[in-house]
Parts: C-alpha cells; structure tokens; sequence
C-alpha cells in the first residue's frame, strides 16, 4: 500500500486496522486511538505487556492538548521541538482516565507520550482520521527497530498475530529514535536518550 486516497483502508483503520508506516524515527505500529480493539491488537502483535504505555501521534498542539495537560514547561519545549523526535510524557486529563482506549494505552499511569511527527505519512492519516494514531516501533517487543517495511515483515512473518495494513515509504535513516521526556511532575526526566540530546532540552528548560 502506498497511499491512503482509498476511503476503503482509512474505515479499516476506524474499525481498529492496524497499520505500518514510515515515520520520522523508525517504521511504526499504527491504530486509531479511539479504538480499544485495536490498541489491545498491537500489544499481541508486537508481544508486549499491556502494563507498558504507548505513545500517540498528533498532528497540532491543539490536538494534544485535548488529551494531555500542558503546564508552561511543556509548551515552551513542544514549542522549541515540535515537530521532531521527542516524546512528551504529560497528565492524561481527567475526563479520558476512564475510557478503556486511554486505560489501555497509558498502561494505567493516566501519563500519555504525545510525538508530533516531522513526516508527512503519520500526519497524513491523523488527519484523515481526525483523531491520534498510535506511535509505537513495528517490531517484535525485545527484537531490532525496523527502518525498511521488508524489515518488518521479516520479523512478524512467523507470527500468529500480524499487522494489516503497510505502508511502504522506503528506507529511513538507521539510528534515529525519539527521545522521551517526561514532564508529569516538579522537575524533567529524560526517560530515554534519542536523536535529540537531552542536553538541548535542559538548556531550553533552563532558560
């Protein structure tokens, strides 16, 4: 699949399809956020505990900001890095912390990761669906990240549970992966250390 002008695979996806495609990182498992059906299929593809939180893709601050509570913090560095490879870990707001969609993807933390890709295939489908997507690597959970959707299919070919729908979007760039930082409490923790050092973001922080 190399496109998504068929309104046939974009109600897929609303009916819980989950999809591969390119982002600006790694190839990436996807599923409307809004269907629990889906999110509880891409932890049994990637075989990953559902006690693990997923990230989201968006496609606006404006969206964001209809899932997560931003402080001062958070905007000054969405602001300064978005869009790009960071994930921002912030409160889940309050009216979602009971909808089985958000349970499930926060790992019961009510925390959500927001990225906002600098790729056009994940904001592309956000739009389309009018709603996040999910932003989690395409891989087997443990196993390599993919940047070739022949690198995915590769490790999911012997799999009981496999994607549904890919998209091809050529060879990415090996080594990027987004950094994560988590700005729920008093002081910025860096969870992991990406394509954006953290030192950039303290600095930011800081000023």
């Amino acid at each position: 699949m190399s496109s998504l002008s068929d309104q046939k695979e974009i109600e897929k996806i609303k009916k819980g399809a989950v999809f591969v495609y390119p982002n600006d990182t790694v190839y990436s498992l996807g599923v409307s956020a809004a269907n629990a059906k889906g999110i509880k299929k891409i932890f049994k593809i990637k075989g990953r505990g559902t006690l693990k939180a997923i990230s989201v893709a968006v496609d606006s601050l404006k969206q964001a900001r209809r899932i997560a509570r931003f402080n001062k913090l958070a905007l000054r560095i969405w602001r300064e890095f978005m869009p790009g490879a960071l994930t921002i870990v912030l409160p889940l707001r309050a009216e979602l912390r009971k909808k089985t969609n958000w349970r499930l993807l926060t790992g019961g933390t009510h925390k959500i990761g927001i990225r906002l890709p600098d790729h056009p295939w994940p904001l592309q489908i956000v739009k389309k669906l009018d709603g996040p997507i999910t932003a989690t690597s395409a891989n087997v959970s443990g196993q390599p990240n993919c940047y070739t959707v022949l690198e995915v299919m590769a490790q999911f070919k012997k799999r009981k549970q496999k994607p549904d729908i890919f998209i091809d979007g050529g060879r990415l760039k090996r080594g990027r992966i987004s950094t994560v930082v988590d700005l729920t409490g008093p002081e910025i923790k860096i969870l992991r250390q990406g394509s954006i050092p953290a030192k950039q973001i303290l600095k930011v922080t800081n000023a």
